[in-house]
């Protein structure tokens, strides 16, 4: 391939292969399943419906080449694609905006701050996020003797308006309604919450809950059969959904850890630790240079790329340079719904390590130890409150990172300059001792 074709074949592939990385091992191109989650991968990419064929024809024709004796999985191909180009135009519309699932989000991370009514139907939209979509006429119903079938996060929520004298949860004169009146009175404060907060609603109050906790399960990078399986059903707000003719089963542990990601959305969604990874002759500068020049697109993450100096001999002269310590590992820090959105930029740069169904989050205390193992510090790493530490000549120690992790010493000399505080060192050997300038103090701690 030569000109415009390579290009084409390039993008298709790392489009491709953006999409494989975030599969079990174990996935065949060649089945519909594949295909269906690999087109609706592809919509939220934001490719046209026109791309997205392009692309497949070019998969299609590669698979083919190597599959030249398979018949049955070339008609899988062809039957995907006759299905895609029959899909009307309005099945690549979302009818979620982004704008509007983060007002939803902003205001259920305030729920416990609301007040009056505004508290109240909050609580029972954050409760309905929470529990996958769950029916406001079924969170209308709970009674106070059931919590015990929640989780402490929907738990909580109740707490802000349970009462013994009550039978039902939310006071919301269950008793004095009948279950008509009731969803009728529901669906109408429900629907004064979207409006009065300019949040967009798509159908019924139910359908609209139902989209937007569908589109904060792809956003966590969850596959289309797995957010039609936990919903039983296809959510209007995402048309496109209608391809997906999958609909997982899944285990009792998969449901939990979908449930329990998606929530994390709703009621936090921190920044954390995770790692991608370098394709085959990306540089790094290559990848910070494409964010750069994206950066009206997506916020660029803090970027760990830890360095080693190595020293050089060049014509009598000592010359330095930085050597990755990981060339083809770039860890990064970022909330999980602005991953996809990141990798939409950089997929053909690098992929996302991913636990299970999901994007894999680097613990904390890992992510210290690394830092310990190595001697190179994220600016989040704190030692202690300031002013916790001091360090002072005289004080003994014990190196708990770099290349010399565990010696014991001694500091000799405290100084500043334009760097910070320079430590000079003597680390005590079974032979000869070592004198060791180190200028960050969470390479060493001192032993009382």
């Amino acid at each position: 391939m030569s000109g415009a074709a390579a290009n084409n074949y390039k993008k298709a592939i790392a489009c491709l292969r953006s999409f494989v990385m975030d599969q079990p091992q174990s996935s065949d191109i060649a089945t519909t399943t594949f295909l269906e989650n690999w087109f609706i991968f592809m919509f939220f990419r934001g490719l046209s419906a026109k791309t997205s064929l392009h692309y497949f024809d070019i998969i299609a024709g590669l698979y083919n080449s190597v599959e030249t004796e398979d018949n049955d999985n070339a008609a899988v191909f062809r039957e995907a694609k006759a299905r895609i180009k029959q899909l009307a135009s309005d099945k690549w519309l979302s009818l979620i905006e982004d704008d509007c699932f983060k007002r939803l989000v902003n205001i259920t991370r305030t729920a416990d701050r609301q007040s009056g009514e505004t508290a109240l139907y909050t609580d029972i939209l954050l409760f309905s996020l929470l529990n996958h979509g769950m029916k406001i006429t079924d969170i209308a119903n709970i009674k106070c003797d059931e919590l015990h079938n929640y989780t402490p996060e929907s738990q909580m929520i109740v707490q802000r308006h349970i009462s013994p004298k009550r039978k039902y949860v939310f006071p919301l004169d269950q008793t004095k309604l009948t279950p008509r009146q009731l969803e009728r009175s529901l669906n109408s404060k429900m629907l004064e919450l979207f409006e009065s907060r300019n949040i967009k609603h798509i159908g019924n109050i139910q359908e609209s809950i139902n989209s937007y906790w569908a589109y904060a399960a792809l956003r966590c990078g969850y596959s289309a059969g797995n957010v039609i399986g936990m919903l039983d059903r296809r959510p209007i707000g995402l048309p496109i959904l209608s391809f997906c003719s999958e609909k997982r089963i899944l285990t009792p542990e998969q449901r939990q850890s979908l449930t329990t990601a998606v929530a994390d959305i709703f009621v936090a969604n921190p920044q954390k630790w995770y790692a991608m990874r370098l394709r085959p002759g990306v540089k790094f500068e290559s990848l910070t240079e494409r964010l750069n020049n994206c950066s009206q697109k997506v916020s660029t993450p803090e970027f760990f790329y830890p360095c080693q100096e190595i020293a050089k001999r060049i014509n009598r002269k000592l010359i330095f340079e930085e050597k990755p310590i990981l060339p083809d590992i770039v860890f990064f820090r970022s909330r999980v719904t602005d991953i996809q959105p990141l990798f939409h930029l950089i997929g053909d740069l690098a992929w996302c390590y991913t636990s299970g169904d999901t994007y894999a989050s680097i613990p904390q205390e890992s992510m210290i130890a690394f830092q310990k193992a190595i001697g190179k510090f994220t600016p989040d790493y704190e030692v202690g409150p300031v002013g916790s530490i001091q360090l002072r000549p005289g004080d003994r120690i014990v190196v708990v990172g770099g290349s010399f992790s565990g010696k014991e010493g001694e500091i000799l000399e405290k100084s500043l300059n334009e760097s910070g505080t320079i430590y000079r060192i003597t680390l005590w050997g079974d032979q000869n001792n070592i004198e060791w300038r180190v200028n960050d103090s969470r390479l060493i701690e001192k032993i009382q």
